[in-house]
């Protein structure tokens, strides 16, 4: 793999085009070089595929891992960082699954949009999730905020709720409002947190649903101006239970409210679409590998991404945003709580249509 310093905004459109995707990614190289891996880890080199632009939202996110990384590779390993186009994942992942040989020489940290557009079958997706192999994940909180009761929010009640698209990151926050059986309206346009809490401020809508890094500021935020938290989507443990988020321990959690409202705890056949979009609205980002990569490399990969997570300058900044990195065997979950099988996918792109009109173009 011929390395190279990271590239300029012209140099990644070059890449996007595939006129030198060779230089990002490892050219195809005999079934044998597996074995030899095992003794000589990346004899040419290693590379970060950052699944967004120089200065974009992962931007700094990468600014810290990349060089922490480097510290975990072994001795004298090369490690380049280097930027595909589109913040939300989308390019990159595609580029990854084009160019990616499954040697461990190249890893992928994308963000969690692109887990939501392969959700609701965005046509520019071009990879599959459900066949990434995960060494970190970092998670950060949900929540639902209102200046109305809990009892707003009951099958016969008629609540707004701001959101940007119907597909974005605030799917999971419509379909927990389907699952209570809410006759809610969806405001769309309001993408912007300041967006959404003007709206709720001037009463045109009567809910917002905070998710992202610093959630917990922003709910504090909003509580100043007379908003309540109604439900968060809580944290899943090793073992799969959903409970309440330890940053927000006394915010019941959506499986609670329904026992409240419906007596009854969340079923339908929406649930697990909603179990997914939660997952990867939850996931702030992932470092992953290609399929096939073998499980010594995978295993080495992911012994270096748990130095990298505990690395202080990373602990720090994870810390100040509120978001909860994972390492493996915890990683694996997310990925798996995301990979919807075909017949939750089938039921949540049949919902977006009937719901909203939304048809992928």
């Amino acid at each position: 793999m011929r390395l190279g310093e990271t590239p300029s905004r012209r140099k990644a459109l070059r890449l996007l085009l595939g006129t030198c995707g060779a230089a990002l990614l490892s050219p195809q190289r005999p079934a044998r070089a597996a074995t030899a891996m095992a003794a000589v880890p990346f004899p040419n080199g290693a590379a970060v595929l950052v699944a967004g632009t120089p200065d974009g939202p992962l931007d700094h996110w990468a600014a810290v891992l990349v060089p922490a990384l480097a510290r975990a590779f072994p001795p004298d390993t090369r490690l380049v960082r280097q930027n595909a186009i589109g913040n939300d994942g989308v390019t990159g992942a595609n580029q990854f699954t084009a160019l990616a040989v499954p040697d461990g020489a190249t890893a992928l940290l994308v963000p969690g949009a692109a887990a939501t557009a392969w959700l609701v079958g965005d046509p520019r997706t071009h990879f599959d999730l459900a066949s990434w192999v995960p060494t970190l994940n970092a998670l950060t909180p949900s929540v639902v905020m209102g200046k109305v009761p809990l009892s707003a929010l009951a099958p016969d009640q008629s609540p707004r709720i701001a959101a940007g698209t119907p597909t974005g990151p605030d799917l999971p926050a419509l379909l927990a409002l389907e699952l209570l059986g809410t006759s809610f309206t969806a405001v769309f346009g309001l993408a912007e947190p300041e967006q959404a809490r003007t709206a709720l401020g001037e009463g045109s809508v009567d809910l917002v649903f905070l998710h992202g890094e610093d959630v917990p500021e922003q709910a504090g935020a909003l509580a100043r101006e007379g908003a309540v938290p109604l439900f968060s989507f809580g944290a899943v443990d090793a073992a799969g239970r959903r409970t309440r988020d330890p940053l927000m321990p006394d915010v019941p959690t959506l499986e609670e409210v329904s026992l409240s409202l419906l007596g009854h705890p969340l079923r339908g056949r929406l649930l697990g679409a909603w179990q997914a979009a939660a997952a990867a609205t939850a996931l702030d980002y992932a470092l992953v590998l290609p399929s096939l990569t073998p499980p010594d490399v995978v295993g080495l990969w992911r012994r270096m991404s748990a130095a990298m997570a505990a690395a202080p300058v990373v602990r720090a900044l994870a810390g100040a945003a509120s978001v909860r990195i994972e390492t493996a065997p915890d990683a694996n979950s997310g990925t798996v709580a995301v990979a919807a099988d075909a017949a939750t996918l089938l039921a949540l792109r049949g919902w977006l249509v009937r719901r909203f009109g939304w048809t992928p173009t």
